[in-house]
Order: structure tokens, then sequence, then C-alpha cells
């Protein structure tokens, strides 16, 4: 259901979905008002704090790859394996069928993707993929016209 909010920043009146719980009616307005765990622009902090702040980042890395050593072997490994996405199995799709225009509409203009229409984007067959712009792909996927989990519509 689509109900009417009040932005926390400006006033203005806006809708969105209730599952949403919208505070801001746009992200600058959010970015403007809500500091919550932010500082402000120009901040500074003291030497001291700033190396706390710092040496607590070094010792719990928010990435699990900060700070790892790997053999060359492995690095070599993670490179090759990061040149090809992951739906790209036996060559991926590319060239495998028409991407000039829309295989339901027959648009040309817009922008093509490849459908897999069995959802499995390793499934790289010719019989399972299908050229489509990108509004067909949405009723593909969302018949309904209604995006989202808490909407029906297909979740993949």
């Amino acid at each position: 259901m689509i109900i009417d909010y009040k932005c926390g920043n400006c006033g203005t009146i806006f809708k969105a979905h209730d599952w949403r719980h919208r505070k801001y009616c746009s992200k600058k307005c959010k970015g403007l008002f809500d500091k919550t765990g932010q500082y402000k622009k120009g901040h500074h902090h003291t030497e001291e704090v700033e190396k706390r702040r710092v040496d607590a980042i070094k010792a719990n890395p928010p990435c699990g790859m900060l700070g790892k050593h790997h053999t060359l072997e492995t690095k070599k490994q993670m490179s090759e394996s990061s040149k090809f996405p992951y739906n790209y199995i036996d060559g991926g799709y590319k060239g495998k069928i028409d991407e000039s225009q829309c295989m339901i509409c027959g648009e040309k203009d817009k922008r093509i993707i490849v459908h897999h229409i069995d959802k499995n984007r390793k499934n790289n067959k010719i019989k399972n993929l299908k050229a489509v712009c990108d509004k067909c792909h949405s009723n593909i996927h969302f018949p309904n016209g209604l995006l989202g989990k808490n909407h029906g519509g297909d979740k993949n």
C-alpha cells in the first residue's frame, strides 16, 4: 500500500510504500539532515584519537582479505577468476544469441540484455537464453508491475 510520509528535513509530503518506513523525501534530504554516526565536513580528530581509530581498524579490518598474505599461486588464481563474471561458464552467453533487438517486442533502440529462461544464470545454453529490452525483462520477472520482495513479484 502506498501512503503519505512527511520528510524529516524539509517537511515535504511524499508518497512511498508502507513497508519502506521512509523518513526523508530524497537521499539529498537525508544527507543534509541525518548525521547519525558521521562527522560534519571539516571535523578533525586529535592525533591521539586518530591513532586509536587507525589502530582499531588495522586490528579488526572490515574486509576479510585485508592484511592477508597469499602465495603467488593463490594470487594468480584470484586474478584469473576475477577476469570473468560468475556466469561466465562455457564462454558465457555473449555472442551466442542475437542481441540487436528484443525477442518479445522487437525494440532495437533501447538497451538489450540477456534473460535466462530457467533463471539459472550459469546455464548459458542457447535454448535457455532470450534477448530482451529492460521493459520486457521487468515484465517477465514482475508481471503484475509491482517490484520488490513484499509485492508478490518473482524473487529472481
